[in-house]
C-alpha cells in the first residue's frame, strides 16, 4: 500500500513537471517525443489529464485573490519543501507549485470567507482601508491585504507592496500582521510594512510591536519608536532610522538620503507603469540626494540627470526614459 501510494504521488508530481515544462516558453521537439512516450502509460495519462482540467479550473478563476493567495502559498511551500534535498529546473518548481494550487482549487471559496476581506491598490495608487475595530490600514502602490477580524485576535497577511498600519488599542485582542514567514504584533501602535521579493522591513513609528521570523525558530525582536528591522536571508537587527523618510509614501513622497542610483530607480518605478532605465554604462553606485512626488518619473530623471550629469533619452515609444552617460552614443 506504501509503494502504490509513493508511485501515485511520483506520478502526480511527474504530470505536474511535464505540464510545466510543455507550457514554458521554449519547448525542445526532445520535450514532446519523450512526454508522448511516457502519456502512453496509462496511469500517467490519467494523471496528466487529471491536472490538465485542474489547470483549466485555474485559469477559468485566475483574478480572483483568493486562488492569487492560494497559488503564491503552494509555490513558496514548494521551494521550501526542496530546499537543502535536490537542485530542480525551473519547471519542475513551478509544476510542484501547480500540482499544490489545483489540488485546492476546490477550496478557494471557502479559504476566501475564512481570511476575511481582501483590499488592493493598483501601480501609483494609495489606498486608506478602514477597519472595523477603528484601526486604519493605508496600503502603498501595487500592494494587497487579507483581513480577517476575531473576537480575540486581528489578522492581517500582507500578500504584496507595502502597508502603514494606525492600529487601535485592544489589548485583549492582538493586531497581528503576516508577510510571509515574518509576523509582527501589537495592542495599539503606528508602523509600516513592506514586503520585498526576498526581505520584510518593518518600522515603528508609535508604540511597540514584536516580530517574529517562523522561519527561524529562536529569532524574535522588539521594536521601539525610530527603530526598523529587515527580516531576510542577512542577519537582522534592529537599527535607528528616519521614520519620517521610510513612510513618506503615506504624503505621496519618496525621500532618497545618499541613495545609490540603481536603488533609487528601482523604487521610483515601483509608482509608475513608465520606468526608469540605466543605459549602459550610466554609473548605477553613483549616489542621489532629494525629495520626489511618487509617480513623477519624468521628474526624477530630469532631476537625476542634472545632479548626476547623465542624459535623458526616451524609447520603447515612450514607456521607458533612459539615463544614460552624457555625450553616450545612441543605442
Amino acid at each position: 500500500m506504501i509503494d502504490q501510494t509513493h508511485r501515485s504521488t511520483d506520478t502526480e508530481q511527474e504530470a505536474a513537471d511535464w505540464y510545466a515544462r510543455l507550457n514554458s516558453t521554449v519547448i525542445e521537439s526532445s520535450d514532446v517525443t519523450a512526454f508522448e512516450a511516457w502519456r502512453k502509460i496509462p496511469d500517467n495519462r490519467q494523471a496528466y489529464d487529471r491536472l490538465s482540467a485542474a489547470a483549466s479550473r485555474l485559469r477559468a478563476l485566475r483574478g480572483d485573490p483568493a486562488l492569487e493567495d492560494l497559488a503564491d502559498d503552494a509555490l513558496a511551500r514548494a521551494a521550501k519543501s526542496r530546499t537543502g534535498r535536490r537542485m530542480v529546473s525551473k519547471s519542475a518548481g513551478v509544476g510542484a507549485g501547480l500540482l499544490l494550487a489545483a489540488g485546492l482549487v476546490v477550496g478557494a471559496v471557502s479559504l476566501n470567507n475564512a481570511m476575511g476581506r481582501r483590499y488592493e491598490s493598483a501601480v501609483g495608487e494609495r489606498k486608506t482601508v478602514q477597519l472595523s475595530d477603528g484601526s486604519a490600514v493605508l496600503l502603498n502602490t501595487n500592494s494587497r491585504i487579507a483581513v480577517r477580524l476575531t473576537k480575540d485576535r486581528r489578522l492581517v497577511k500582507l500578500v504584496r507592496g507595502q502597508a502603514m498600519f494606525d492600529v487601535a488599542h485592544d489589548k485583549t485582542r492582538p493586531f497581528v500582521v503576516t508577510a510571509g514567514s515574518t509576523s509582527i504584533t501589537a495592542i495599539g501602535t503606528r508602523f509600516d510594512v513592506y514586503r520585498q521579493s526576498d526581505a520584510v522591513q518593518v518600522t515603528l513609528a508609535e508604540g511597540k510591536v514584536a516580530v517574529r521570523d517562523q522561519g527561524r525558530e529562536t529569532k524574535a525582536w522588539t521594536l521601539s519608536p525610530g527603530q526598523k528591522i529587515v527580516v531576510g536571508p542577512a542577519a537582522a537587527k534592529p537599527s535607528r532610522t528616519d521614520v519620517a523618510a521610510d513612510t513618506s509614501w503615506t504624503a505621496g513622497q519618496i525621500v532618497f538620503h545618499n541613495a545609490p542610483l540603481d536603488a533609487a530607480v528601482a523604487e521610483v518605478n515601483r509608482y509608475s507603469a513608465r520606468k526608469v532605465v540605466l543605459a549602459e554604462g550610466a554609473p548605477h553606485n553613483l549616489e542621489i540626494n532629494g525629495t520626489f512626488p511618487t509617480g513623477d518619473v519624468d521628474g526624477f530623471a530630469m532631476a537625476a540627470s542634472n545632479i548626476l550629469d547623465l542624459e535623458t533619452h526616451t524609447a520603447s515609444g515612450g514607456k521607458t526614459i533612459e539615463l544614460r552617460p552624457r555625450g553616450a552614443p545612441s543605442p
